[in-house]
């Protein structure tokens, strides 16, 4: 894809702690990143979340979920401290999750070949038992698809949120020059609906450039809902919103 996407503006809204990878390729392939996060990671230090841990390290707790990288980070970086053996099998959805993981010396047992929450649930196994248990580790705006599609594969789930994707606050002048930067793009990356969402609300769907891609379908429901013309990347992941970038740009 060698400059693949010279003199092409695209604007990123992943969150500053996410972007850094996306804005690289992106340069490596002759685009300008204009950076526009639309969403804040705040990490959760809640009971909830060290007793589901802490249920993993002594095997009370036989899985565990992950569908986002930073909900990998955390459940990673907690072991890694923690250093105790793997008593429980993984699912993650998505290759840089799954890395995540791997990278920390986690072995992943389930990842689904389709980067969905959806096909997460088609790919994992029924319960060995009724009311095996499972800790799905979610960002507070993930849907309910893991919960319930593992709960009627005869799990007992616990929703565990990881973190909060919260709105970054821009004074009325940040606004004003964030619009001129729109205005001047050529390309939009939607990674997640929420990013949609409050890119709607802050600047309003007409500043949309003209080529908006979403990296799956829930991304694409809500830029629909929101009357923006879009392509679905056809991997659902930061590569696959990549290549079809570089595509819709030929």
């Amino acid at each position: 894809m060698t400059l693949a996407l010279a003199g092409c503006r695209v604007v990123v809204t992943r969150s500053e702690s996410d972007a850094q990878w996306l804005s690289e390729q992106l340069r490596n392939v002759g685009a300008e990143p204009v950076n526009v996060p639309l969403i804040k990671i705040e990490f959760s230090t809640s009971e909830k979340l060290t007793k589901a841990l802490a249920s993993l390290a002594d095997g009370s707790c036989k899985w565990a979920v992950v569908t986002s990288v930073n909900g990998a980070r955390v459940v990673a970086a907690w072991f890694q401290r923690a250093n105790v053996l793997q008593q429980y099998k993984l699912a993650a959805v998505g290759r840089q999750s799954a890395s995540a993981l791997e990278e920390a010396g986690l072995r992943v047992d389930v990842r689904p070949a389709v980067q969905t929450a959806a096909d997460l649930v088609t790919a994992f196994p029924d319960a060995g038992k009724p009311g095996e248990s499972v800790a799905a580790f979610l960002g507070d705006l993930a849907s309910e698809t893991v919960v319930d599609g593992l709960t009627s594969k005869g799990y007992n789930v616990t929703r565990v949120e990881v973190y909060c994707a919260k709105s970054p606050t821009y004074s009325a002048g940040q606004v004003t020059f964030l619009k001129n930067e729109l205005a001047a793009s050529d390309a939009i990356l939607f990674t997640s609906p929420s990013t949609v969402q409050r890119f709607v609300a802050l600047f309003g769907a007409d500043l949309a450039p003209q080529l908006a891609i979403c990296i799956g379908p829930s991304t694409a429901a809500a830029a629909a809902k929101a009357g923006i013309a879009h392509i679905v990347a056809q991997y659902h992941s930061q590569e696959g919103v990549l290549d079809a970038l570089c595509e819709a740009w030929k």
